[in-house]
């Protein structure tokens, strides 16, 4: 895996050496992303400027250096990504009469560009990929994104500070290295971070720079224009698959077509000239993919797993029982508060913007193990949304089905008298239930919010806030929000689809980008790991949105039919189990080995030169999290990050 970056100042008014030293500052800050080589290119003549940082995975010879011009000359490529279809494609190249000089896929991309053109070249493509493509002849520049948005591309068309200049980068961060560039924070997108611990898919949180969208092409001209080619969308596939359902297919049919497509997606994906491995969570998703990997191999493969000393977010037990009955060579990490500790100081850089998944610790604490013996990864991300693995769809049906019964004004009153009773059910129903992982405020917030919905979206909105930024934003920032937010709860039901279809397109369009694939992204590419997602296939995404609802869910059992595949691979008692997420003790670890550290973060002078927590509502939620009145942990850590 790589790091991309670039920039075209349409003035053309800077030397060749400004050119090579604004990139190089870009390139420098991307070092992590690709250690093993980087690389500049100028155009004076155009004011044009390409950057790449290489993390060498397959053809690690000087052929694959980047930036890479084509064959002719005519076009050059600065690349982030695998291609898993390269032999078909490279194929397809010679017998068309190119003349390919390496065995690195980046060639391939480059020469199907300039032969066919990049909306024709993203369309072939089968893998994950954020690139850029100048075509000399045409004197444009094309960014391009992977369908599902598993490699992230941010861009600013002439943002705050970047006047008549198109500046690109794999993150954040380096954009900002162009330098010239405002630091201005976007209300909008602070706003649906506070609301839902990330920003959307297409905003960030720096005023004037957006992330391309996924499935996207967008090309630039020299009078910075802009057009966009959107090339694959998965709310046209989803809409396409719910209405050509396959309804009638017989259950072993359906088990058969996905285990062997999934087979595919999994074995295209483990090669590599570089040594390779699996991160092994012990849930459906990650064992199933660990499954195939094995089946696929011919020794043991490599195993990684984190556990955490709290038993009730320990799910290491499983990821070694799973490797044991697979047979591979397991390697797990217990993880502690004071394990945290020591990464929260570098946190907020890496992470380039903030998301409030508290789960990027042990994803980076899994990566990091996992790069001491491998340097790329497969991993189960996806599983969940493709099929319909989260809990909170079938409580959000159940729930919204319930207050549709109770009349309007009783449902008005719900929010003071939930309000009202959340001091004492905070204390008294973890007593009851003997379970300490009960944010009962929380839980309380969310049925008052569900009982105030009256549509689906709004309902699974609510299930998905953490908490209204209203409680502790200041004034500015709600205000300033209010005009350019989007929200969930705006969006429309395509006709025909279940409501846990909706709920699931939802994530794709929201969730999934904005803070799963960010997250392992940040994380791994931290550590200069390479995380592959065999279940976020695209033929694979395609086959199962066509499937009929009963194979994602069925019996209020989600992911049916990747259980009863997972089951021809390991013993049935480790995959009937009760979901545990990949959760950690948060709210115990801000009153204890956390506690300093946010504390320091969230010092009322801290806040006030921020401008974006109201300070005195901070402390007062401080004091409730710190007494124990109640679990205010995930506010806390979106806050102090």
């Amino acid at each position: 895996m790589c790091g991309v970056n670039g920039f075209w100042n349409f003035r053309n008014d800077s030397s060749s050496e400004e050119l090579n030293i604004d990139a190089l500052r870009m390139v420098d800050t991307l070092r992590h992303r690709g250690p093993d080589s980087s690389g500049v290119w100028v155009d004076p003549e155009s004011g044009l400027a390409l950057g790449h940082t290489r993390l060498a995975v397959v053809d690690l010879t000087p052929t694959g250096h980047q930036p890479m011009q084509t064959g002719s000359g005519n076009g050059i490529l600065v690349y982030n990504g695998e291609l898993y279809n390269t032999e078909e494609l490279r194929q397809r190249l010679e017998s068309s009469g190119v003349q390919l000089r390496g065995s690195s896929d980046t060639e391939v991309v480059a020469e199907c560009c300039e032969l066919w053109g990049v909306g024709i070249t993203a369309r072939l493509m089968i893998g994950m990929f954020a690139f850029a493509f100048w075509n000399f002849n045409r004197r444009e520049l094309s960014i391009v994104r992977d369908r599902l948005g598993i490699k992230p591309l941010y861009y600013t068309n002439g943002g705050p500070g970047f006047d008549n200049t198109f500046v690109f980068s794999s993150e954040l961060k380096g954009i900002m290295a162009k330098g010239g560039g405002s630091r201005m924070l976007d209300a909008s997108a602070i706003s649906s971070y506070l609301r839902l611990g990330f920003t959307s898919s297409d905003e960030s949180i720096v005023k004037g720079v957006r992330k391309l969208r996924p499935g996207t092409v967008l090309t630039v001209r020299p009078d910075g224009s802009e057009s966009a080619d959107q090339y694959w969308s998965v709310h046209d596939v989803a809409i396409a698959g719910v209405n050509n359902r396959r309804e009638d297919a017989a259950d072993s049919e359906i088990l058969d077509e996905l285990e062997k497509l999934l087979r595919t997606a999994v074995g295209s994906r483990m090669i590599s000239d570089v040594p390779l491995g699996a991160m092994l969570s012990g849930g459906i998703d990650s064992s199933l993919v660990v499954a195939m990997m094995q089946a696929e191999s011919t020794t043991p493969i490599n195993t990684f797993s984190i556990g955490f000393e709290s038993s009730e977010y320990d799910e290491s037990e499983y990821a070694r029982q799973v490797a044991a009955a697979l047979g591979t060579n397991h390697t797990t990490q217990i993880v502690s508060g004071s394990d945290a500790v020591k990464e929260m100081p570098g946190l907020a850089s890496w992470l380039d913007e903030p998301i409030a998944d508290s789960s990027i610790l042990p994803t980076f604490l899994v990566s990091r193990l996992a790069r001491e013996q491998v340097t790329v990864c497969l991993s189960g991300d996806g599983g969940d949304e493709l099929m319909q693995g989260y809990e909170r769809y079938t409580l959000c049906v159940d729930r919204l089905n319930t207050s549709r019964k109770i009349p309007a004004p009783v449902r008005a009153l719900s929010r003071p008298l939930l309000s009202a009773a959340t001091p004492i059910a905070t204390r008294i129903l973890p007593w009851l239930t003997g379970r300490s992982r009960i944010d009962v405020g929380a839980k309380l917030h969310t049925l008052a919010a569900h009982l105030r919905s009256d549509s689906l979206a709004a309902s699974y909105e609510a299930m998905s806030t953490i908490t209204n930024p209203a409680l502790f934003a200041t004034n500015g920032i709600q205000q300033a929000a209010r005009t350019g937010e989007s929200r969930l709860a705006d969006l429309q039901r395509p006709g025909g689809f279940t409501d846990y279809e909706f709920m699931q397109l939802i994530d794709f369009g929201a969730y999934l980008p904005g803070d799963i694939l960010t997250k392992v992204d940040r994380a791994s590419m931290h550590v200069s790991l390479e995380v592959r997602v065999p279940l976020l296939d695209h033929r694979v995404v395609e086959y199962c949105w066509a499937l009929d609802d009963r194979f994602r869910t069925r019996d209020r059992t989600s992911k049916w039919a990747l259980k009863q595949i997972l089951k021809r691979y390991i013993d049935n008692r480790l995959v009937d189990r009760p979901k545990m997420g990949f959760a950690v003790p948060m709210d115990e670890w801000l009153r204890g080995d956390l506690r300093e550290w946010a504390a320091d973060t969230l010092a009322t002078d801290v806040l006030k030169g921020q401008g974006i927590y109201n300070h005195n509502a901070i402390a007062s939620i401080w004091s409730e999290h710190q007494s124990g009145k109640r679990d205010w942990g995930q506010v806390i850590w979106s806050a102090a990050l």
